[in-house]
């Protein structure tokens, strides 16, 4: 019996501020690991259901997350279309755009 998928993949704050956000998933019952990939390139694996990042530069970030299951000794992973996908905003606020200065009088 295959696994029932991911129903939630989220990003907390989103937007960050400061480049440090968590991602947090749905447990898969008879997961026996995660994958989590951001723009495509594998960023976590392992079995817990959140993963924290920081010192994530201003830009946007996608997020996919895929699972493992293990049958008859063999690990199967990256089952598709079952994932989750999130998008994360980082602008710092030394990035924002400044107003201009007022000219001293």
């Amino acid at each position: 019996m295959m696994p029932t998928g991911i129903s939630m993949l989220t990003a907390q704050p989103n937007p960050s501020q400061d480049g440090a956000y968590t991602l947090f998933w749905s447990h898969v019952a008879g997961a026996t690991k995660y994958r989590l990939f951001e723009d495509g390139e594998l960023a976590f694996e392992g079995f817990g259901a959140s993963h924290a990042i920081a010192d994530q530069p201003d830009g946007s970030y996608t997020y996919s997350l895929t699972y493992c299951v293990e049958a008859f000794g063999i690990e199967a992973c990256n089952l598709r279309p079952v994932q989750a996908e999130v998008t994360v905003v980082v602008k710092t606020r030394q990035s924002a755009p400044r107003s201009p200065e007022k000219a001293a009088p």
